[in-house]
């Protein structure tokens, strides 16, 4: 029997299922859009960091790098290990001799640039820059020229002190100084480029207008040019310096030949000094008047003692290669030459000594025909 009553049940039934999907599918949209709310919110989620853009900058790497490696000086020729035979010799005056009374014995002539002033500004006698005595050795087939500044006393007495030794060259004979070759205190009987420098005058402006004679303040530039510094230099063995393996008062200079650019005759003077170079200073007695420098001399009433130009001593000058004429500017003062024997150098040469005094002063040379 059919009964009309159960459609409508079963249509509700079927409207009920509907919306039961409905519901679903409600549920599932608003499951997607809930991760959005959640990142707009303070609270912390896992999210990839973005990708890196093909034209983005490398990093940059901030870690201090090292400072590259000086090249190191390669030495390829060393001074002789003993030095050549008959020295030209150049004798000094002696200050020690009147120390003890605050002066200088004699040998300071200022206005011809010669300066006897081992002495601080106190007139405190300083014996380890006295010059005693200057030797230059030459021989023909050697590559070096050595020189020898004999002191009163080791410098090594006084460490704590700033040195200056030197041998001052004069290649053209004109009184004015070309090339100079300086060491600081060597500290061992090795021959080393340390403290080592060589300087140039290139604009020839030492000794001012005459040269080896005062000329009124201010003088030149002084040697403006250093060609060489501890191995640095167009050539690294140019100059090198050394204590004396005999004598700690001594101090050794060796420099080649090639310095002279090509003579084989020039004119040397020795200098010793307290305190840092001064190489401006060349030549001293054009940079001060005689009162700003001051005397070693209690004779000298007008300028002792001693100012501006102290703790400070240097040779006259002697002609290697050649025999001087006797006028050379700077010359060591020249009597009537006294003729000594002496070995020839090599068979066949006819070579005597040729020794000049004047005073306490002596020069010889060796000088071969």
């Amino acid at each position: 029997m059919f009964r009309p009553i159960k459609i409508p049940i079963i249509l509700m039934v079927c409207m009920v299922f509907v919306l039961a999907c409905n519901f679903t599918s409600l549920s599932g949209k608003e499951a997607e859009v809930t991760p959005a709310a959640v990142i707009e919110t303070d609270t912390p989620s896992e999210v990839s960091p973005p990708t890196k853009q093909p034209d983005e900058s490398p990093a940059v790497d901030l870690s201090p790098t090292e400072a590259p490696s000086p090249t190191p000086i390669v030495h390829l020729t060393l001074p002789d290990g003993t030095l050549p035979r008959n020295p030209q010799v150049i004798h000094d005056q002696e200050s020690v001799r009147k120390a003890a009374q605050k002066e200088a014995y004699g040998g300071d002539e200022f206005y011809k640039g010669r300066y006897e002033r081992p002495f601080d500004r106190e007139m405190n006698y300083i014996p380890t820059i006295d010059i005693k005595q200057a030797n230059l050795f030459r021989e023909k087939d050697n590559e070096f020229i050595y020189a020898v500044i004999q002191l009163m006393e080791d410098p090594s007495l006084l460490p704590e002190v700033e040195y200056g030794f030197g041998i001052e060259l004069d290649v053209d004979l004109d009184g004015r100084g070309d090339l100079l070759i300086w060491t600081q205190r060597p500290l061992a009987p090795k021959w080393s480029v340390e403290g080592v420098t060589v300087w140039k005058d290139a604009n020839e402006s030492v000794g001012g207008e005459t040269p080896m004679r005062n000329n009124p303040p201010p003088g030149g530039d002084g040697y403006e040019l250093k060609i060489f510094d501890s191995g640095v230099g167009a050539d690294a063995d140019l100059a090198w310096s050394r204590v004396s393996p005999q004598d700690p008062a001594f101090i050794e200079i060796a420099f080649k030949k090639a310095i002279l650019e090509g003579t084989e005759i020039f004119l040397w003077g020795a200098w010793a000094m307290l305190g840092p170079g001064q190489f401006e200073w060349f030549d001293h007695h054009d940079h001060f008047t005689y009162e700003e420098a001051g005397s070693p001399m209690k004779s000298e009433t007008q300028y002792y003692p001693l100012k501006g130009v102290a703790a400070l001593d240097n040779t006259c000058r002697a002609a290697s290669g050649y025999t001087p004429k006797g006028g050379e500017p700077g010359l060591c003062p020249v009597t009537a030459p006294q003729v000594e024997s002496g070995e020839p150098e090599k068979p066949g040469q006819n070579c005597r000594q040729v020794c000049y005094n004047f005073g306490a002063q002596r020069v010889c040379t060796m000088v071969c025909d």
